[in-house]
Protein backbone atom coordinates (compact mmCIF):
# COMPACT_ATOMS: atom_id res chain seq x y z
CA UNK A 1 0.00 0.00 0.00
CA UNK A 2 1.38 3.39 -1.03
CA UNK A 3 1.05 6.18 1.55
CA UNK A 4 2.15 9.79 1.35
CA UNK A 5 4.80 9.32 4.04
CA UNK A 6 7.87 7.24 3.04
CA UNK A 7 8.47 5.54 6.40
CA UNK A 8 4.77 4.74 6.80
CA UNK A 9 4.60 3.39 3.26
CA UNK A 10 7.79 1.33 3.60
CA UNK A 11 6.52 -0.16 6.86
CA UNK A 12 3.63 -1.77 4.98
CA UNK A 13 5.80 -3.32 2.26
CA UNK A 14 6.42 -7.06 1.83
CA UNK A 15 10.19 -6.45 1.70
CA UNK A 16 11.22 -7.39 5.26
CA UNK A 17 14.45 -5.41 5.21
CA UNK A 18 12.72 -2.27 4.01
CA UNK A 19 9.77 -2.62 6.42
CA UNK A 20 11.96 -3.44 9.44
CA UNK A 21 14.19 -0.45 8.72
CA UNK A 22 11.11 1.75 8.42
CA UNK A 23 9.87 0.51 11.80
CA UNK A 24 13.20 1.38 13.41
CA UNK A 25 13.21 4.80 11.78
CA UNK A 26 9.70 5.58 13.02
CA UNK A 27 10.45 4.57 16.62
CA UNK A 28 14.07 5.75 16.94
CA UNK A 29 13.48 9.10 15.25
CA UNK A 30 10.08 9.68 16.81
CA UNK A 31 8.57 10.15 13.35
CA UNK A 32 5.20 11.66 14.25
CA UNK A 33 4.38 12.39 10.61
CA UNK A 34 4.71 8.70 9.77
CA UNK A 35 2.64 7.69 12.79
CA UNK A 36 -0.06 10.25 12.00
CA UNK A 37 -0.14 8.96 8.40
CA UNK A 38 -0.66 5.39 9.65
CA UNK A 39 -3.44 6.44 12.00
CA UNK A 40 -5.24 8.53 9.38
CA UNK A 41 -5.14 5.68 6.86
CA UNK A 42 -5.84 2.86 9.32
CA UNK A 43 -9.31 2.04 7.99
CA UNK A 44 -7.87 1.47 4.51
CA UNK A 45 -5.11 -0.90 5.64
CA UNK A 46 -6.00 -4.61 5.64
CA UNK A 47 -5.92 -6.11 9.13
CA UNK A 48 -3.24 -8.67 8.31
CA UNK A 49 -0.98 -5.91 6.93
CA UNK A 50 -1.65 -3.76 9.99
CA UNK A 51 -0.89 -6.66 12.33
CA UNK A 52 2.42 -7.31 10.57
CA UNK A 53 3.30 -3.60 10.78
CA UNK A 54 2.52 -3.53 14.50
CA UNK A 55 4.72 -6.57 15.06
CA UNK A 56 7.63 -4.83 13.32
CA UNK A 57 7.07 -1.65 15.34
CA UNK A 58 6.98 -3.68 18.54
CA UNK A 59 10.26 -5.40 17.66
CA UNK A 60 11.82 -1.99 17.03
CA UNK A 61 11.05 -0.84 20.59
CA UNK A 62 13.83 -0.92 23.19
CA UNK A 63 14.26 0.32 26.73
CA UNK A 64 16.14 3.30 25.25
CA UNK A 65 13.46 4.44 22.79
CA UNK A 66 10.24 3.29 24.47
CA UNK A 67 9.47 6.75 25.87
CA UNK A 68 9.26 8.09 22.30
CA UNK A 69 5.89 6.36 22.08
CA UNK A 70 4.34 8.80 24.54
CA UNK A 71 4.38 11.45 21.80
CA UNK A 72 2.66 9.05 19.39
CA UNK A 73 -0.28 8.93 21.79
CA UNK A 74 -1.48 12.31 20.54
CA UNK A 75 -3.07 10.41 17.65
CA UNK A 76 -5.36 7.53 18.51
CA UNK A 77 -6.55 4.60 16.45
CA UNK A 78 -8.07 1.39 17.79
CA UNK A 79 -6.07 -0.60 15.25
CA UNK A 80 -2.78 0.47 16.82
CA UNK A 81 -3.59 0.69 20.55
CA UNK A 82 -2.63 -2.93 21.23
CA UNK A 83 0.84 -2.22 19.85
CA UNK A 84 1.30 0.80 22.13
CA UNK A 85 0.06 -1.11 25.18
CA UNK A 86 2.14 -4.22 24.41
CA UNK A 87 5.28 -2.14 23.87
CA UNK A 88 4.97 -0.38 27.21
CA UNK A 89 4.10 -3.65 28.95
CA UNK A 90 7.33 -5.09 27.62
CA UNK A 91 9.35 -2.41 29.40
CA UNK A 92 7.00 -1.54 32.24
CA UNK A 93 8.38 -0.02 35.42
CA UNK A 94 7.14 2.23 38.19
CA UNK A 95 7.85 5.38 36.21
CA UNK A 96 5.83 4.16 33.21
CA UNK A 97 2.95 3.07 35.47
CA UNK A 98 2.83 6.51 37.10
CA UNK A 99 2.89 8.19 33.70
CA UNK A 100 -0.08 6.17 32.50
CA UNK A 101 -2.01 6.87 35.70
CA UNK A 102 -1.38 10.57 35.13
CA UNK A 103 -2.54 10.37 31.51
CA UNK A 104 -5.67 8.47 32.49
CA UNK A 105 -6.49 11.29 34.89
CA UNK A 106 -5.44 14.43 33.02
CA UNK A 107 -4.49 13.37 29.48
CA UNK A 108 -6.28 14.16 26.24
CA UNK A 109 -9.04 11.85 25.01
CA UNK A 110 -6.53 10.14 22.74
CA UNK A 111 -4.01 9.65 25.55
CA UNK A 112 -6.71 8.33 27.88
CA UNK A 113 -7.70 5.74 25.26
CA UNK A 114 -4.14 4.43 25.08
CA UNK A 115 -3.75 4.56 28.85
CA UNK A 116 -6.91 2.52 29.36
CA UNK A 117 -5.66 -0.07 26.87
CA UNK A 118 -2.32 -0.20 28.72
CA UNK A 119 -4.14 -1.19 31.90
CA UNK A 120 -5.74 -4.05 29.96
CA UNK A 121 -2.21 -5.43 29.74
CA UNK A 122 -0.87 -4.26 33.08
CA UNK A 123 -3.29 -4.73 35.95
CA UNK A 124 -2.88 -1.94 38.46
CA UNK A 125 -5.30 -1.51 41.36
CA UNK A 126 -4.48 2.20 41.53
CA UNK A 127 -6.05 2.62 38.08
CA UNK A 128 -9.44 1.13 38.92
CA UNK A 129 -11.15 4.30 40.11
CA UNK A 130 -9.92 6.29 37.10
CA UNK A 131 -10.93 3.51 34.74
CA UNK A 132 -14.39 3.39 36.28
CA UNK A 133 -14.90 7.14 35.87
CA UNK A 134 -13.67 7.09 32.29
CA UNK A 135 -15.87 4.09 31.48
CA UNK A 136 -18.80 6.53 31.53
CA UNK A 137 -17.27 8.54 28.67
CA UNK A 138 -19.23 9.14 25.48
CA UNK A 139 -16.04 8.30 23.60
CA UNK A 140 -16.69 4.69 22.54
CA UNK A 141 -13.03 3.74 22.31
CA UNK A 142 -12.29 5.09 25.78
CA UNK A 143 -15.31 3.52 27.46
CA UNK A 144 -14.62 0.19 25.74
CA UNK A 145 -10.94 0.11 26.75
CA UNK A 146 -11.88 0.99 30.33
CA UNK A 147 -14.45 -1.80 30.37
CA UNK A 148 -11.87 -4.26 29.04
CA UNK A 149 -9.37 -3.21 31.69
CA UNK A 150 -11.86 -3.40 34.56
CA UNK A 151 -13.12 -6.77 33.34
CA UNK A 152 -9.55 -8.10 33.22
CA UNK A 153 -9.18 -7.00 36.85
CA UNK A 154 -12.59 -8.51 37.71
CA UNK A 155 -13.60 -5.21 39.30
CA UNK A 156 -16.95 -6.02 40.94
CA UNK A 157 -17.76 -2.46 42.03
CA UNK A 158 -17.97 -1.39 38.40
CA UNK A 159 -19.79 -4.60 37.52
CA UNK A 160 -22.52 -3.96 40.12
CA UNK A 161 -22.85 -0.33 39.04
CA UNK A 162 -23.56 -1.27 35.43
CA UNK A 163 -25.72 -4.21 36.46
CA UNK A 164 -27.99 -1.76 38.29
CA UNK A 165 -27.89 0.57 35.28
CA UNK A 166 -29.65 -2.13 33.25
CA UNK A 167 -32.81 -1.08 35.10
CA UNK A 168 -32.44 2.58 34.10
CA UNK A 169 -35.31 4.40 32.42
CA UNK A 170 -32.75 5.87 30.02
CA UNK A 171 -32.37 3.52 27.04
CA UNK A 172 -28.91 4.84 26.15
CA UNK A 173 -27.77 4.00 29.68
CA UNK A 174 -29.09 0.48 29.19
CA UNK A 175 -27.09 0.17 25.97
CA UNK A 176 -23.99 1.47 27.74
CA UNK A 177 -24.50 -1.02 30.58
CA UNK A 178 -24.84 -3.97 28.18
CA UNK A 179 -21.73 -2.87 26.29
CA UNK A 180 -19.76 -2.69 29.54
CA UNK A 181 -21.01 -5.93 31.07
CA UNK A 182 -20.42 -7.91 27.89
CA UNK A 183 -16.66 -7.65 28.47
CA UNK A 184 -16.96 -9.59 31.72
CA UNK A 185 -18.11 -12.71 29.85
CA UNK A 186 -20.27 -13.61 32.86
CA UNK A 187 -23.13 -15.85 31.73
CA UNK A 188 -24.99 -15.21 34.98
CA UNK A 189 -25.68 -11.61 33.94
CA UNK A 190 -27.17 -12.63 30.58
CA UNK A 191 -30.81 -12.93 31.79
CA UNK A 192 -30.62 -9.36 33.16
CA UNK A 193 -29.23 -8.13 29.85
CA UNK A 194 -32.01 -9.89 27.95
CA UNK A 195 -34.64 -8.32 30.23
CA UNK A 196 -33.11 -4.88 29.70
CA UNK A 197 -33.45 -5.53 25.95
CA UNK A 198 -37.08 -6.58 26.30
CA UNK A 199 -37.99 -3.46 28.29
CA UNK A 200 -36.21 -1.01 26.01
CA UNK A 201 -37.25 1.01 22.98
CA UNK A 202 -33.77 0.30 21.61
CA UNK A 203 -34.20 -3.47 21.50
CA UNK A 204 -32.27 -3.91 18.25
CA UNK A 205 -29.23 -2.02 19.55
CA UNK A 206 -29.10 -4.02 22.78
CA UNK A 207 -29.76 -7.32 21.00
CA UNK A 208 -26.76 -6.74 18.77
CA UNK A 209 -24.49 -5.80 21.66
CA UNK A 210 -25.47 -9.01 23.46
CA UNK A 211 -24.93 -11.19 20.40
CA UNK A 212 -21.52 -9.68 19.65
CA UNK A 213 -20.21 -11.01 22.96
CA UNK A 214 -22.37 -14.13 23.48
CA UNK A 215 -23.30 -17.05 21.26
CA UNK A 216 -27.04 -16.67 21.77
CA UNK A 217 -27.75 -19.88 19.83
CA UNK A 218 -26.60 -21.78 22.93
CA UNK A 219 -29.86 -20.71 24.60
CA UNK A 220 -32.31 -21.53 21.78
CA UNK A 221 -32.94 -24.91 23.37
CA UNK A 222 -32.53 -23.89 26.99
CA UNK A 223 -34.66 -25.69 29.60
CA UNK A 224 -35.29 -22.25 31.07
CA UNK A 225 -38.29 -21.11 29.03
CA UNK A 226 -37.70 -17.41 29.76
CA UNK A 227 -34.07 -17.60 28.67
CA UNK A 228 -35.06 -19.52 25.54
CA UNK A 229 -37.78 -17.05 24.65
CA UNK A 230 -35.55 -14.01 25.18
CA UNK A 231 -32.67 -15.50 23.18
CA UNK A 232 -35.04 -16.10 20.26
CA UNK A 233 -36.39 -12.56 20.59
CA UNK A 234 -32.82 -11.29 20.60
CA UNK A 235 -32.09 -13.07 17.33
CA UNK A 236 -35.37 -11.82 15.86
CA UNK A 237 -34.42 -8.20 16.64
CA UNK A 238 -31.03 -8.70 15.01
CA UNK A 239 -32.56 -10.02 11.79
CA UNK A 240 -34.96 -7.07 11.71
CA UNK A 241 -32.17 -4.53 12.15
CA UNK A 242 -29.64 -5.80 9.60
CA UNK A 243 -28.50 -3.13 7.11
CA UNK A 244 -30.33 -0.39 9.02
CA UNK A 245 -28.77 -0.54 12.50
CA UNK A 246 -26.20 -3.31 12.11
CA UNK A 247 -24.15 -3.53 8.89
CA UNK A 248 -24.53 -6.60 6.74
CA UNK A 249 -20.95 -7.63 7.57
CA UNK A 250 -22.11 -8.51 11.12
CA UNK A 251 -23.88 -11.63 9.82
CA UNK A 252 -20.57 -13.38 10.50
CA UNK A 253 -20.12 -11.89 13.98
CA UNK A 254 -23.70 -12.74 14.91
CA UNK A 255 -23.28 -16.34 13.68
CA UNK A 256 -26.47 -15.98 11.64
CA UNK A 257 -25.92 -19.18 9.64
CA UNK A 258 -25.40 -21.28 12.76
CA UNK A 259 -28.45 -19.75 14.45
CA UNK A 260 -30.72 -20.41 11.47
CA UNK A 261 -29.59 -24.03 11.21
CA UNK A 262 -30.39 -24.60 14.88
CA UNK A 263 -33.80 -22.96 14.55
CA UNK A 264 -34.50 -25.05 11.45
CA UNK A 265 -33.76 -28.24 13.42
CA UNK A 266 -35.96 -27.06 16.30
CA UNK A 267 -38.81 -26.28 13.91
CA UNK A 268 -39.10 -29.98 13.07
CA UNK A 269 -40.08 -30.85 16.63
CA UNK A 270 -43.75 -31.56 17.16
CA UNK A 271 -45.75 -29.90 19.96
CA UNK A 272 -42.99 -27.38 20.64
CA UNK A 273 -44.57 -24.29 22.26
CA UNK A 274 -42.11 -22.10 20.32
CA UNK A 275 -42.94 -23.60 16.95
CA UNK A 276 -44.68 -20.44 15.77
CA UNK A 277 -41.72 -18.30 16.83
CA UNK A 278 -39.33 -20.48 14.84
CA UNK A 279 -41.59 -20.03 11.80
CA UNK A 280 -41.72 -16.27 12.19
CA UNK A 281 -37.93 -16.03 12.36
CA UNK A 282 -37.37 -18.39 9.40
CA UNK A 283 -39.94 -16.68 7.18
CA UNK A 284 -38.56 -13.25 7.99
CA UNK A 285 -34.99 -14.41 7.40
CA UNK A 286 -35.79 -15.91 3.99
CA UNK A 287 -37.45 -12.70 2.86
CA UNK A 288 -34.78 -10.34 4.15
CA UNK A 289 -31.70 -12.30 3.08
CA UNK A 290 -33.08 -12.82 -0.41
CA UNK A 291 -33.67 -9.07 -0.53
CA UNK A 292 -30.07 -8.38 0.52
CA UNK A 293 -28.77 -10.86 -2.02
CA UNK A 294 -30.90 -9.60 -4.90
CA UNK A 295 -30.17 -5.89 -4.76
CA UNK A 296 -26.67 -4.45 -5.17
CA UNK A 297 -27.45 -1.46 -2.95
CA UNK A 298 -27.08 -3.78 0.05
CA UNK A 299 -23.90 -5.46 -1.17
CA UNK A 300 -21.82 -2.94 -3.09
CA UNK A 301 -19.40 -2.10 -0.28
CA UNK A 302 -19.25 -5.50 1.42
CA UNK A 303 -16.12 -7.66 1.36
CA UNK A 304 -15.78 -11.08 -0.24
CA UNK A 305 -16.14 -12.94 3.05
CA UNK A 306 -19.46 -11.25 3.83
CA UNK A 307 -20.82 -11.91 0.35
CA UNK A 308 -19.86 -15.58 0.60
CA UNK A 309 -21.65 -15.84 3.94
CA UNK A 310 -24.72 -14.13 2.49
CA UNK A 311 -24.78 -16.59 -0.41
CA UNK A 312 -24.43 -19.50 2.03
CA UNK A 313 -27.39 -18.31 4.10
CA UNK A 314 -29.60 -17.75 1.04
CA UNK A 315 -28.66 -21.12 -0.43
CA UNK A 316 -29.66 -22.85 2.78
CA UNK A 317 -33.01 -21.06 3.13
CA UNK A 318 -33.89 -21.44 -0.55
CA UNK A 319 -33.05 -25.13 -0.50
CA UNK A 320 -35.96 -25.86 1.83
CA UNK A 321 -39.06 -27.28 0.17
CA UNK A 322 -42.31 -25.48 -0.61
CA UNK A 323 -44.08 -27.89 1.74
CA UNK A 324 -41.77 -26.79 4.52
CA UNK A 325 -42.51 -23.09 3.93
CA UNK A 326 -46.26 -23.70 3.73
CA UNK A 327 -46.03 -25.42 7.12
CA UNK A 328 -44.18 -22.40 8.47
CA UNK A 329 -47.00 -20.10 7.37
CA UNK A 330 -49.51 -22.34 9.13
CA UNK A 331 -47.44 -22.20 12.33
CA UNK A 332 -47.08 -18.43 11.98
CA UNK A 333 -50.86 -18.05 11.83
CA UNK A 334 -51.11 -19.98 15.10
CA UNK A 335 -49.07 -17.18 16.70
CA UNK A 336 -52.05 -14.87 16.24
CA UNK A 337 -53.74 -16.63 19.14
CA UNK A 338 -50.65 -16.57 21.35
CA UNK A 339 -51.06 -15.15 24.84
CA UNK A 340 -47.56 -13.71 24.52
CA UNK A 341 -48.08 -10.15 23.27
CA UNK A 342 -44.56 -9.79 21.87
CA UNK A 343 -44.85 -12.96 19.79
CA UNK A 344 -48.33 -12.07 18.63
CA UNK A 345 -47.17 -8.59 17.62
CA UNK A 346 -44.18 -10.01 15.73
CA UNK A 347 -46.46 -12.35 13.80
CA UNK A 348 -48.85 -9.54 12.86
CA UNK A 349 -46.01 -7.30 11.71
CA UNK A 350 -44.47 -10.07 9.62
CA UNK A 351 -47.84 -10.85 7.99
CA UNK A 352 -48.06 -7.19 7.05
CA UNK A 353 -44.45 -7.06 5.80
CA UNK A 354 -44.83 -10.20 3.67
CA UNK A 355 -48.35 -9.19 2.62
CA UNK A 356 -49.72 -12.65 3.38
CA UNK A 357 -53.27 -12.35 2.10
CA UNK A 358 -53.99 -15.86 3.30
CA UNK A 359 -53.84 -14.43 6.84
CA UNK A 360 -56.60 -11.83 6.36
CA UNK A 361 -59.45 -14.01 7.63
CA UNK A 362 -57.42 -15.01 10.68
CA UNK A 363 -56.67 -11.35 11.43
CA UNK A 364 -60.36 -10.46 11.15
CA UNK A 365 -61.29 -13.19 13.61
CA UNK A 366 -58.62 -12.12 16.08
CA UNK A 367 -59.67 -8.49 15.75
CA UNK A 368 -63.21 -9.28 16.88
CA UNK A 369 -62.04 -10.69 20.19
CA UNK A 370 -58.95 -8.51 20.77
CA UNK A 371 -59.13 -6.10 23.72
CA UNK A 372 -55.55 -4.78 23.81
CA UNK A 373 -55.58 -1.33 22.20
CA UNK A 374 -52.06 -1.50 20.78
CA UNK A 375 -52.77 -4.92 19.32
CA UNK A 376 -56.04 -3.70 17.78
CA UNK A 377 -54.09 -0.94 16.06
CA UNK A 378 -51.47 -3.35 14.72
CA UNK A 379 -54.11 -5.70 13.37
CA UNK A 380 -55.97 -2.87 11.65
CA UNK A 381 -52.71 -1.61 10.15
CA UNK A 382 -51.95 -5.11 8.84
CA UNK A 383 -55.45 -5.44 7.35
CA UNK A 384 -54.96 -2.04 5.72
CA UNK A 385 -51.71 -3.26 4.14
CA UNK A 386 -53.64 -6.30 2.84
CA UNK A 387 -56.43 -4.03 1.51
CA UNK A 388 -58.94 -5.79 3.76
CA UNK A 389 -60.38 -2.87 5.74
CA UNK A 390 -63.70 -3.11 3.80
CA UNK A 391 -64.09 -6.61 5.22
CA UNK A 392 -64.31 -5.22 8.76
CA UNK A 393 -68.06 -4.94 9.30
CA UNK A 394 -67.99 -3.77 12.92
CA UNK A 395 -65.71 -0.71 12.62
CA UNK A 396 -67.70 1.27 15.17
CA UNK A 397 -67.46 -1.48 17.78
CA UNK A 398 -63.73 -1.86 17.14
CA UNK A 399 -63.17 1.88 17.56
CA UNK A 400 -65.22 1.97 20.77
CA UNK A 401 -62.89 -0.64 22.32
CA UNK A 402 -60.12 1.96 22.25
CA UNK A 403 -60.86 4.01 25.37
CA UNK A 404 -57.48 4.99 26.83
CA UNK A 405 -55.15 6.02 24.03
CA UNK A 406 -56.36 8.83 21.82
CA UNK A 407 -53.38 8.53 19.46
CA UNK A 408 -54.14 4.88 18.74
CA UNK A 409 -57.80 5.70 18.29
CA UNK A 410 -56.94 8.44 15.80
CA UNK A 411 -54.77 6.06 13.76
CA UNK A 412 -57.50 3.41 13.61
CA UNK A 413 -60.19 5.95 12.70
CA UNK A 414 -57.98 7.35 9.97
CA UNK A 415 -57.37 3.90 8.48
CA UNK A 416 -61.09 3.16 8.57
CA UNK A 417 -61.92 6.52 6.96
CA UNK A 418 -59.43 6.00 4.15
CA UNK A 419 -61.04 2.73 3.14
CA UNK A 420 -64.69 3.65 3.11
Amino acid sequence: MKLNNKNASDLLQKDKIKSNNAAKNIINNKDLDAWKCLVENSEYIFDFIKDAACEKLLNACTKDNINNLFDFMQYYDMGFDDFIAAAFEKFQNEEINKKFLSLLKDGSESEKCYAAKYFCYVQNQNAQKLLFENSKSTNDALSQNCALALASMKDMEAFEFYKNQLKSDDDWQKVQAVQFLSFYQDKNILPDMFRAMKNSSMKEHIAGEIALSTDISEYFNSPDSELKELSLECFDYIISSLSEIWPLSTIIDFKISKCLNIIFDLSKKQNDPFKGKYSEILLKSRSMFNLFNEFDEYKFDEDKKTLQELTKICSFLNSLSNDFWEAQIDDLLDELTSENKARKSSAINLISYLELNIASQYLLEVLDSEENEQMICEIVMALSKLNCIPQIKNKKEITEKIKHNENIKAIVESLFANHY
